[in-house]
């Protein structure tokens, strides 16, 4: 079995960053108690807050990402053979973004994987390359973690009075920005290092989900779904998902 070693990461964020201030002129505020357990104080949005229009799409941010990840190991697109992408807000449900985000890399032929679990798409994602390049199918993998919220929420305060958007809109606003990371690995022979294992698992089988991306799939006839205020809603338990997450975690670093 090989051993992975992860050689260098990239990052991209787009625009300048927007702070809670701004959000409020569009949006409206916050309790300081509730702002103060956000611990959010900027983002990074596609979304023109004013307009709506994007600047760039999710492919493009990952994009970059995976760029500066290469230049900082020394390495070129073509040296790659494995691309796993994860992203709960891809450009379209098909095809799948990694393979934009190849185009866009300029490779003709790559193998590539996309992921779709939210929050912890882009550790799952890791997982994958890691298994693929200690079983030997492949050698230097990049996995990237993307992600373009802003459309979905920026339609929420566009065009009304920030007295008038919902309290429970506004938590997701306020929670969430865009942006992609990366991570380049590389599988060897070398002794020692690298990655030691893992835990995976979905410890919240029985409850609501805590985050919801609605609209444009199959869960209902189109026709129904356009009768929707918004065609696409994320739909967001903050509160619950907060007080939960802490015991996700506990669990997961006491399996391993």
């Amino acid at each position: 079995m090989k051993r992975v070693r992860m050689l260098s990461t990239g990052g991209y964020l787009p625009g300048d960053p927007i702070t809670n201030d701004e959000v409020e002129r569009f949006a409206g505020g916050l309790p300081p108690d509730i702002l103060e357990g956000l611990q959010v104080e900027t983002r990074h949005w596609i979304a023109d807050p004013e307009t709506g229009e994007q600047s760039e799409t999710n492919s493009d941010m990952a994009c970059k990402a995976v760029q500066q990840a290469l230049e900082r190991a020394d390495l070129e697109a073509g040296d790659l053979d494995l691309l796993v992408v994860s992203t709960a807000s891809p450009e379209y449900h098909l095809p799948p973004t990694a393979t934009f985000v190849q185009e866009k890399l300029g490779l003709e032929r790559l193998a590539t994987v996309d992921i779709r679990s939210g929050c912890a798409g882009a550790v799952e994602a890791l997982d994958l390359a890691r298994m693929y390049l200690e079983r030997g199918d492949h050698r230097t993998a990049v996995v990237v973690g993307s992600e373009a919220i802003s459309p979905l929420i920026v339609p929420v305060f566009l065009g009304i009075e920030p007295g008038k958007v919902r309290m429970r809109d506004k938590l997701g606003i306020y929670s969430f920005g865009d942006g992609a990371g990366a991570m380049v690995l590389q599988g060897g022979d070398e002794d020692g290092g690298g990655f030691e294992g893992s835990a995976i698992a979905s410890v919240g089988g029985l409850r609501a989900p805590g985050m919801q991306v609605v609209g444009g799939g199959t869960h209902s006839p189109i026709h129904t779904q356009l009768e929707a205020k918004r065609l696409v809603e994320m739909k967001v338990d903050v509160v619950e998902s907060g007080r939960f997450t802490p015991y996700v975690l506990t669990e997961g670093l006491a399996e391993r």
